[in-house]
């Protein structure tokens, strides 16, 4: 049997802890959904584990905060009432590292593109305005209609609203 280096102990184990991550991201378009509600019971310890959601209710904020206190890091955009939300990300803030989501170009792309669609722009139009081809208007589109579970524009316009 091994026997134990010397230095080997509690206090080396404590420092080894880590606190969780968290990054919290204005839009859902690149977190997605997968993840929050698949995190099994066992193991208990989920260090070394990322998982992905989107925060629309008490009961996936409480899972979140869960996942968290076992070890996990997480990427979530968090879209609760104001208040739920401050309360929500206050707990978080206490068992985890806390980190804002940068917004990437494309979070702004498909924002822009959106909005001007919303306006009554054409898709031409928007991709002009959002300084995409109509090509990568017409993808960037499909990725948030996939994204949202909807067939057309409309649906994921009326969505925005």
């Amino acid at each position: 049997m091994p026997q134990p280096q010397a230095g080997c102990g509690h206090a080396e184990r404590e420092d080894a802890v880590k606190r969780p991550q968290v990054v919290i991201h204005r839009s859902n378009t690149h977190v997605g959904d997968a993840g929050l509600t698949d995190v099994p019971d066992q193991p208990h310890d989920l260090s070394g584990i990322l998982v992905r959601g989107v925060i629309r209710t008490s009961l996936e904020a409480r899972v979140a905060l869960d996942v968290a206190l076992r070890g996990a890091d997480l990427v979530l955009c968090v879209d609760l009432p104001e208040a739920e939300r401050n309360e929500f990300l206050d707990q978080l803030g206490r068992v985890a590292d806390m980190v804002e989501g940068e917004a990437s170009r494309e979070d702004d792309e498909y924002s822009s593109l959106v909005e001007h669609l919303r306006r009554g722009a054409t898709l031409r139009e928007a991709a002009k305005s959002a300084g995409v081809s109509h090509r990568t208007a017409a993808r960037r589109l499909k990725v948030l209609r996939d994204h949202h579970g909807v067939r057309t524009v409309a649906e994921l316009l009326a969505l925005a609203d």
